[in-house]
């Protein structure tokens, strides 16, 4: 009995003191924190270091492989490696292997995040650090995951692409399979939302007017002339490229020039010198009846050929389209058919004009003039920055360009015209005669020239609050 008693008061004395010791303390402090045991608190930490480097791999796996250049690309095809063929294969659907990407990235994120925020509680709970502790790990969490998952990543794979892409294409093939229906769900709803933001867009006009109205002011406030002027007419040119339709530039029906079939090489020649083109359209009875285009220089050959030489076994196809496509469809167009020029019909199939490549480059270049042009201001005269003075041939379209005004400005009239003498006789509803005025809006036209009914030149006044560029 005495011997039991002892021992008790021993071992409780012995407890006392181990506890109070503090080394042992320490060693209790450590393998204990809150309500989280050291192994517990190890196999955290460690699974968390496996999540950072999961989180580096992907994010950088993003760079490396849309970072391949045609040449590693080539590399990769001629060499026999397991890892190049597996690049090859996650290359060839980019979109859902981005969609994999992000997916990945996105739960590997989300999973440091929340298993960051249970370890914290977990070390904290009990304590007057409970509060603190989630704001600290918030932060630190936060700014590892963008240093060593986002940033250190991504700098590294933009210098060593290739190695990463190798290093990483047998875990993302996994990842890639594993997470596939996810992946094709996400790209094909992506597509989707962009098919309709395109056609939305479409539909509202992307705002053309003012991107345009924005180049005016870029122009009005760096206003130095010479090569920046160029530059900002050319920036127009480009803004509205996919507005204009072939009728808007083309060369109309009556100022073709064009030969009938029936002539002989003589006269063919002659007429070809006088008027200096290279490429000349070939009628049968009427100019609504277009047969081929003859290239001039294949007559160089055949120079001192006989008067009665059959010339006509040198006409070519000629390229026919509508009056109402755009011209950025129809460059595309010519390219694909190697061809400078395209004869224009209308909805009788009737010519309506012509259009050469020539006559597309000038609407963002600007006017190319060579030895067989005429000058610029041939086609019109500027009195002042308010007062013109236009060939009734001039169409709308070259008019607004001249005056700076916007392209859509006479879009109210009805009516099937493409010149100025057109736009008066839709507005005027009659035929005019000489010094008659025409007001539309803000804009006043003068007849000042008739040929009979043809109306062959005319001014016109505009008022100040529709140009587009400071008075000059």
């Amino acid at each position: 009995m005495y011997g039991t008693s002892s021992d008790g008061d021993y071992y409780r004395c012995l407890i006392d003191i181990l506890v109070d010791d503090s080394t042992t303390a320490t060693m209790l402090t450590f393998f204990k924190i809150g309500n989280l045991d050291g192994l517990s608190l190890f196999i955290g930490v460690a699974f968390m270091i496996l999540l950072f480097f999961s989180s580096a791999l992907i994010s950088g796996s993003e760079v490396a492989y849309f970072s391949l250049s045609p040449q590693q690309m080539a590399a990769l095809e001629q060499e026999d490696t397991s890892s190049g063929k597996r690049i090859h294969r996650l290359l060839k659907r980019p979109e859902i292997l981005l969609a994999t990407i992000l997916i990945a990235n996105n739960l590997v994120n989300i999973a440091l995040v929340i298993f960051s925020f249970f370890i914290t509680a977990h070390m904290t709970v009990g304590t007057p650090y409970e509060d603190w502790g989630t704001m600290a790990n918030a932060i630190i969490t936060t700014t590892l995951l963008v240093l060593l998952g986002e940033v250190m990543p991504k700098v590294y794979a933009t210098h060593h692409n290739l190695g990463l892409a190798r290093f990483t294409s047998f875990p993302l093939t996994i990842v890639n399979k594993l997470l596939q229906p996810f992946s094709r769900l996400l790209a094909y709803s992506t597509r989707f939302i962009e098919q309709k933001v395109d056609g939305y867009r479409s539909k509202k006009g992307v705002n053309m007017a003012e991107l345009n109205d924005a180049i005016d002011l870029v122009a009005n406030a760096s206003a130095n002339g010479g090569e920046e002027q160029q530059d900002m007419d050319m920036l127009k040119g480009l803004v509205e490229f996919r507005d204009i339709i072939v009728r808007q530039i083309m060369c109309s029906r009556l100022d073709i020039f064009a030969i009938n079939k029936a002539v002989s090489f003589k006269e063919l020649c002659d007429k070809v010198t006088n008027e200096g083109y290279s490429r000349v359209p070939i009628f049968e009875e009427g100019i609504d009846n277009i047969v081929g285009i003859l290239y001039v220089k294949d007559l160089l050959e055949y120079l001192d050929a006989p008067a009665d030489f059959d010339w006509t076994v040198l006409i070519k196809g000629a390229y026919f389209i509508p009056e109402t496509m755009k011209i950025d469809t129809l460059l595309k167009k010519m390219q694909k058919e190697r061809t400078h020029l395209a004869i224009i019909v209308d909805e009788y199939s009737g010519t309506a004009g012509l259009i050469t490549l020539e006559d597309i480059l000038e609407e963002i270049v600007g006017e190319i003039i060579d030895e067989h042009d005429e000058e610029e201001t041939d086609k019109y005269k500027k009195k002042n920055r308010y007062n013109y003075e236009f060939d009734g041939r001039t169409t709308i379209h070259d008019m607004c360009k001249v005056m700076k005004i916007d392209h859509h400005s006479f879009d109210a009239v009805d009516g099937d015209y493409d010149s100025v003498a057109g736009l008066l006789l839709e507005i005027n509803q009659n035929f005019p005669e000489e010094k008659d005025k025409i007001k539309y809006k803000r804009f006043e036209f003068t007849v000042l020239k008739k040929d009979g009914n043809r109306i062959d030149t005319v001014h016109v006044n505009i008022k100040p609050s529709e140009l587009k560029d400071p008075v000059q």
